[in-house]
């Protein structure tokens, strides 16, 4: 589907797409995803996220946009989800490295796409789930719209999301405009080179309070750094901005599920069609 997308409105910038895919080459299962198991993620940033116990995920059909590796897509699967994973990078290749036998059972799917032209007809899923990823599209409000109309009436729709911070935005933003410029492979090879700096630099702020680390290994380190500086976007927002865009796309007022230094989620259930009396 990625290339039938190439010829769209919605162009893939082949930048962004480099980026993530050879992040995700460089990425070891046995390094979990951002410190967190398959199992932790789906609690924390799915069912705790989406607002669903885990039987209550069952038999629900699942979009997870921007699914990266496609780990996050399983674990949604196990649940009992159809689930269906769409990512324009080929972090999808990681995916065998994953799957246990049992797995093979599951319904689920993956596809090489485009977000932002998504190869799904209209109300197609009881949830579109994306975490971490519209905010490096060249425009978040856009990717957000685009995937709006893929969720069911009375569905719902969950994203997290960059939060703006007055001074580490701009720190980032700044060392993004000499990072951003160099080529994925070449920043990989500085984000190796800088990765055990970030490890005490992260064991450092995370003792002080600042924001929270797991340990990580040189390689998740070097991952990280790729992930937050290497994109060519990277864009920050505001809950009160996000919820603007809920209710522009029909859904009900979304309620703020977390919010933290670095980010937030947001979850808005989709508004039911009434017929006129």
């Amino acid at each position: 589907m990625l290339e039938l997308n190439k010829a769209t409105s919605a162009p893939v910038d082949e930048q962004t797409r480099a980026s993530f895919s050879l992040e995700w080459a460089l990425h070891r299962p046995e390094d979990g995803t951002w410190g967190m198991t398959v199992e932790e993620r789906t609690k924390w940033y799915f069912l705790n996220g989406v607002g669903l116990t885990a039987e209550e995920a069952g038999g629900l059909t699942v979009l997870d946009a921007g699914c990266g590796n496609g780990s996050s897509t399983l674990g949604i699967a196990r649940l009992g989800s159809f689930a269906v994973g769409l990512d324009q990078s080929t972090g999808l290749d990681k995916v065998p490295e994953y799957l246990t036998p049992a797995d093979h059972a599951l319904a689920l799917s993956y596809v090489q796409g485009n977000l932002m032209d998504a190869p799904f007809a209209p109300a197609s899923f009881d949830v579109v789930f994306s975490a971490g990823v519209l905010h490096h599209t060249p425009d978040t409000r856009k990717a957000f719209l685009s995937l709006a109309p893929l969720v069911k009436p009375g569905g719902r729709y969950y994203v997290w999301l960059y939060r703006r911070e007055p001074v580490v935005t701009a720190i980032v933003n700044a060392v993004r405009l000499v990072t951003t410029r160099l080529s994925p492979v070449t920043f990989s090879r500085v984000a190796w080179s800088l990765a055990p700096a970030f490890q005490v630099f992260a064991r450092l702020v995370d003792a002080l309070g600042v924001r929270s680390y797991r340990p990580m290994s040189r390689e998740a380190a070097a991952l990280a750094l790729i992930d937050i500086f290497g994109a060519r976007y990277a864009h920050a927002h505001t809950y009160k901005e996000v919820a603007a865009w809920y209710q522009d796309a029909g859904f009900d007022s979304p309620r703020l599920v977390s919010l933290e230094r670095r980010g937030f989620s947001v979850c808005g259930r989709k508004q039911r069609m009434t017929l006129p009396a």
